[in-house]
């Protein structure tokens, strides 16, 4: 799905929520440096929304490089044939738990997995506790491997997945509020919630609002959040000086 389309998507959802009727077939996609939607509004005439998506990108691309390990990991990808024969037999009823640094690259943890695997392959039959700890060889990458014996069809694989959550919300609407847009039609911006991962709504609301207060010095008329998880208006800060 490119941009235009999926904007469009989130501006129809949008639409149907709203207090105030867009015209039926008048939502369209526009090229900077017009905003991305423009639409005609009953009453009201013509109006543009820019779009934005609050969401912390350095948070998605580190679950990415988790979900990514994982599924390395659990293809045992560096072992021979015969070997991983073995590496299934010795733990067959084990979970091993990866805990790995969380700023490394998913390069550099299939490089320490080169070489735990090995190590693993070669620790006494029924192990069950935390190895590999400080291993000149996989540290600072790889932590350590915690291998428990829960009795499963295993072997099942885990990774550290802790990963430090941020709060988008400022930043994404000032970045929008500094912009500059050519049309001859009034502009609001259409801040959106797509995966259900944000702060707790205190916390990013609040940024919402120290955002908004500085709306006046922006090319926007009203600052609208929208959660597309829930198809909810969670805030809206309008302008002063407008009338819509």
């Amino acid at each position: 799905m490119n941009k235009a389309v999926r904007e469009r998507g989130i501006f129809e959802a949008f639409a149907k929520v709203v207090p105030f009727t867009v015209v039926p077939g008048s939502i369209e996609s526009r090229k900077e440096p017009e905003p991305d939607i423009l639409c005609h509004i009953e009453g009201r005439g013509q109006v543009g929304f820019e779009l934005t998506e609050l969401i912390d990108q350095a948070y998605m691309d580190r679950l990415g490089v988790t979900f990514s390990t994982k599924r390395y990991l659990e293809n045992y990808c560096e072992l021979e044939t015969a070997d991983l024969a073995l590496f299934r037999d010795k733990y067959s009823d084990a979970l091993l738990h990866f805990e790995y640094s969380q700023e490394t690259s998913l390069k550099e943890r299939k490089g320490a997995a080169k070489k735990a695997f090995p190590k693993l392959l070669n620790l006494p039959d029924n192990s069950d506790s935390e190895f590999l700890k400080s291993d000149p060889e996989l540290a600072p990458v790889l932590q350590w491997v915690q291998i428990n014996r829960v009795g499963c069809v295993g072997p099942i694989i885990d990774v550290s997945s802790f990963v430090r959550l941020g709060d988008p919300t400022d930043q994404a609407i000032r970045k929008k509020f500094s912009k500059s847009y050519e049309c001859n039609y009034p502009i609001e911006l259409l801040a959106h919630i797509n995966w259900g991962i944000m702060p707790h709504e205190e916390v990013w609301r609040a940024s919402a609002e120290k955002a908004a207060s500085k709306i006046s010095g922006s090319p926007f008329r009203k600052l609208w959040v929208f959660d597309c998880t829930d198809n909810r208006i969670k805030y809206e800060f309008e302008k002063l000086s407008s009338h819509l």
